[in-house]
């Protein structure tokens, strides 16, 4: 079985030994002392000089640790439990992202949505808006992910069933289109597989969602058995039953790469990505891959 990891591959946080603090209770207050936000406030200045080359401890404040490839993503040591994202359009960035005050807005949509639909294997990560001197700051609690999603799925499928079976109907409900490992991570502390959202602000629609693009894999890479192809094929085919902008030979081109994955990594290790349990008839989802 994979081994957990730290939320999008952070650690707990420079010289820290902290131990994952995401709630099953789903939603809740996030704690944390004036300390921190007065720490926040003093390292501000130097926060939004940030060079986003940089990763790891920080050179000139070893209490900061940055974020690999992000923008201003970063973990106190002196709260190791949480993360920071600060509002990229504090600075001149190519490509700014949505400020962070939207971003937590569409959070909590879809924490909403989530509960609406009385989803109960998706989770939105635990999260709170402040303000620092007019900066906008969101905080997240870390949650315990694991290290190798795609190998931990693929292990054990029907332990994803309901998780792939709600994600693809909240991806057709709400268009969330950045759908990748990063974003989309494998709470490893509950019994039953559970994803945990975050960064749910982009709304492409539910095609880029369902079947991505270059730098987004979509839900489909996301599948670990033959079953999840189906379940991903079927709301596919009822919410977006025309492919957009001719795309149809992308599709099949993307329903044939990760059947092809899935038959590869059996073959290796000499099982089968079927289900086990008795389940309703897959011919029907076959012929879109076929």
């Amino acid at each position: 079985m994979a081994t957990p990891s730290a939320y999008s591959q952070l650690s707990p946080g420079p010289g820290s030994s902290a131990s994952p603090v995401f709630s099953d209770q789903g939603e809740t207050e996030i704690l944390y002392s004036s300390a921190v936000e007065a720490q926040l406030k003093a390292l501000l200045p130097h926060i939004l000089k940030h060079d986003t080359k940089i990763t790891g401890e920080d050179s000139e404040h070893s209490e900061i640790c940055w974020h690999y490839g992000s923008n201003f993503v970063f973990q106190l040591s002196t709260a190791p439990g949480l993360i920071f994202k600060i509002d990229s359009k504090c600075k001149e960035l190519l490509g700014s992202t949505v400020p962070i005050s939207i971003r937590y807005q569409r959070h909590q949509e879809i924490a909403e949505l989530i509960k609406h639909e009385k989803f109960v294997h998706l989770r939105t990560s635990e999260a709170k808006m402040i303000s620092i001197d007019g900066i906008e700051i969101l905080i997240e609690k870390w949650v315990t992910s694991f290290d190798n999603p795609v190998e931990e799925i693929r292990q054990r499928p029907d332990h994803y069933n309901s998780a792939i079976e709600e994600a693809t109907k909240l991806v057709a409900l709400s268009g969330l289109s950045d759908i990748k490992w990063a974003n989309v991570l494998i709470n490893s502390t509950t019994k039953e597989g559970t994803f945990v959202l975050v960064d749910t602000d982009e709304r492409r629609g539910a095609a880029l969602g369902f079947w991505g693009n270059y730098n987004r894999p979509g839900l489909i890479t996301f599948a670990g058995s033959m079953h999840h192809i189906g379940i991903i094929s079927e709301v596919a085919q009822k919410y977006i039953p025309t492919a957009p902008n001719g795309g149809e030979g992308r599709i099949q081109g993307r329903l044939r790469m990760q059947t092809e994955a899935l038959l590869a990594w059996e073959k290796e290790h000499q099982t089968s990505t079927l289900p086990q349990t008795k389940s309703k008839p897959q011919k029907k989802f076959f012929c879109i891959i076929l």
